[in-house]
């Protein structure tokens, strides 16, 4: 036992049992109101960011919808419920949405994210890097934005994601084998794209190897 601790309890065993009852009182206050503190700013963390992605844009949503007010919501996360301030998805599409590699990099740090929806964004290469980074990631719809095979090198680190949208971008059969390492992929949308009937059938199969999927969508 540390030095400091061995003389709180000596001190501690002097007491009486009034005293005793006292400093617990007080030691549970002190713990409380330091819990209640973190939680504060943990909360305060979560709005900071869905303030951020709503001047980008782009619509944030969150782990439940069921409370009635902010005001219950921040209450709920003071006493350790985070769903109701929790980022559990982002969407935004069209010339509006203006989120950049700084807020997905940022996005790292919430991991109830688990669909991020940004289609016809206008997203840079930067851009889609930070994406692969997001690893809780099970929905994620890239579709209408100018996604080359080169920005798709380290998709696969999306292991969890079950559910890919790429409609419409220029991708081609060299973006292939990066695609068939994603073991958890169910559906995937290639429509639009420069991928070869033969590129697809070889996602299909590889799909059928990995999980047994019946095909990709």
């Amino acid at each position: 036992m540390p030095p400091l601790l061995q003389r709180l309890f000596s001190r501690y065993r002097r007491m009486s049992w009034g005293q005793r009852g006292y400093a617990l009182i007080v030691l549970a206050a002190v713990i409380t109101t330091g819990i209640a503190a973190w939680n504060d700013g943990r909360a305060r963390t979560f709005e900071r960011m869905h303030q951020r992605i709503s001047a980008a844009g782009a619509r944030s949503t969150r782990s439940v919808t069921v409370v009635a007010d902010e005001e219950e919501a921040y209450f709920s996360a003071l006493l350790g419920d985070f769903s109701a301030v929790a980022l559990s998805g982002v969407i935004g599409n069209g010339p509006d949405c203006a989120v950049d590699a700084a807020i997905l990099r940022d996005l790292r740090h919430y991991p109830d994210l688990v669909t991020l929806r940004l289609s016809n964004a206008s997203l840079k290469s930067a851009d889609y890097q930070q994406i692969w980074e997001l690893e809780n990631l099970t929905r994620l719809n890239l579709a209408f934005n100018d996604l080359t095979d080169a920005d798709l090198e380290g998709v696969e680190k999306l292991a969890n994601l079950t559910n890919l949208e790429l409609q419409f971008t220029p991708l081609t059969d060299a973006s292939v084998p990066l695609l068939a390492k994603l073991p958890g992929l169910s559906s995937l949308d290639i429509t639009g794209t420069d991928i070869s009937p033969e590129g697809a059938e070889r996602l299909r199969k590889a799909y059928q190897l990995v999980q047994s999927a019946p095909s990709t969508q």
